[in-house]
């Protein structure tokens, strides 16, 4: 009942679940569907949501929109369908956080975004456990506007092949100013030379430095 008093003057809102494997996933819902109500989305102006692995479903409770809402920090499951409910949920963001939990939904990846719709008011964009740089070619696409990129991701290709793929991203940025990231492998074969050819490739790889991290080649420019 408190909840229902507060929820039209709500303006930020964090959410932690202390185990998110002993949710009742019913009371979660009821308690989503309050935070999204109609009262609430106008004034909603910055959240961070760790949300249980099916949160999907409290995205779209009601057919409504976050008009200031600026800043959001959000797990995300489905990294496609999840984004496409954000960028229209949220048409005034200015800072979007995104995390990708449950990495078995790769397959989940192939599905296109069919409608083009671009949030022209992102400026900053991080990303945590990006699974390919293809969907990341994918959001950028909806993203014209972003002049901060920040991703951190882990895979076993050849790291050369993906800062290429980075720079080629990159290059189509119009208001681009700059790009911290964080990549991990355990591919060795990686020397000096090599990582002089990889600052050559774009100059915001001109930073990189290379450390050893849990059995990992950590590449970072932070």
């Amino acid at each position: 009942m408190n909840l229902l008093e507060i929820s039209e003057n709500l303006e930020h809102i964090s959410i932690l679940w202390s185990n998110s494997y002993s949710i009742n996933l019913i009371s979660a819902r009821a308690f989503y569907e309050l935070i999204f109500s109609a009262s609430s989305s106008k004034t909603i102006r910055s959240c961070r949501f760790y949300l249980p692995e099916c949160h999907k479903l409290y995205l779209e409770p009601k057919q409504i929109s976050f008009p200031l809402l600026h800043s959001i920090y959000i797990q995300i499951t489905i990294p496609l369908d999840d984004f496409r409910r954000l960028i229209n949920l949220c048409p005034n963001l200015i800072r979007l956080e995104i995390e990708i939990i449950n990495k078995e939904s790769i397959n989940e990846e192939i599905i296109p975004l069919y409608s083009h719709n671009e949030h022209i008011n992102i400026r900053r964009f991080h990303i945590y456990n990006l699974l390919s740089i293809d969907i990341l070619d994918i959001y950028i696409e909806h993203l014209p506007n972003i002049e901060y990129l920040f991703l951190s991701m882990k895979s076993s290709c050849y790291p050369m092949d993906i800062f290429e793929q980075l720079s080629k991203i990159i290059n189509r940025i119009n208001h681009f100013k700059k790009f911290s990231f964080r990549f991990s492998t355990d591919i060795w074969n990686f020397d000096q030379q090599q990582l002089e050819k990889l600052k050559q490739l774009n100059h915001f790889f001109g930073k990189i430095s290379i450390k050893k991290q849990d059995d990992q080649f950590v590449f970072t420019n932070e």
